[in-house]
């Protein structure tokens, strides 16, 4: 419920013994924090933000599916610490809860979490080198790629701005 999530929100911004907030729990906000990791993750590592209008001085935000099909076209190579389809899965099970209120065992948000964890937060490359950005390999050229896929899919007026691959939060190799 919206309730739940703004109760949330609070003893995440102000600490669950505030006085500014209930003591009451939020157990399931856990989901919407993952949804969020795993956009934000994604985003990062690709620099997909959104198209810039010069028109109206707006922005219009790229979905994350459309990065995750911009993905799957131009990064055959990319390895992912976790697969790709499965954090597409978990991704959209995030949002249908909380679009839809949908509640599933209570285990699913901590098996959810565990799983996507190399991916968020690194593993070790082959050469034993350890960074948080492990949790995505992809080549360059492979990478540039999906930044030229939103460049040549940007309205008239629209620009997307394109980001040197050392603003990447992934492992260019």
């Amino acid at each position: 419920m919206p309730f739940e999530i703004y109760k949330a929100a609070e003893q995440v911004t102000y600490g669950k013994f505030s006085l500014l907030t209930h003591i009451d729990r939020a157990p399931f906000v856990g989901i919407a924090l993952l949804r969020v990791a795993i956009e934000t993750r994604l985003r990062e590592a690709f620099h997909v933000h959104a198209y810039e209008d010069s028109r109206n001085h707006s922005i219009q935000p790229i979905s994350i599916s459309e990065l995750l099909e911009a993905i799957g076209l131009h990064c055959p190579s990319a390895v992912f610490a976790v697969d790709r389809h499965d954090i597409a899965k978990i991704y959209r099970w995030t949002n249908f809860y909380l679009h839809a209120g949908r509640r599933d065992f209570s285990w699913t948000p901590g098996f959810a979490l565990q799983y996507v964890r190399t991916f968020i937060s690194g593993r070790p490359k082959p050469d034993k080198s350890w960074s948080i950005n492990n949790g995505i390999l992809v080549p360059r050229t492979e990478w540039e790629a999906v930044q030229q896929h939103f460049v040549t899919r940007a309205r008239p007026g629209q620009t997307f701005p394109v980001a040197p691959a050392e603003a990447a939060a992934c492992a260019i190799v």
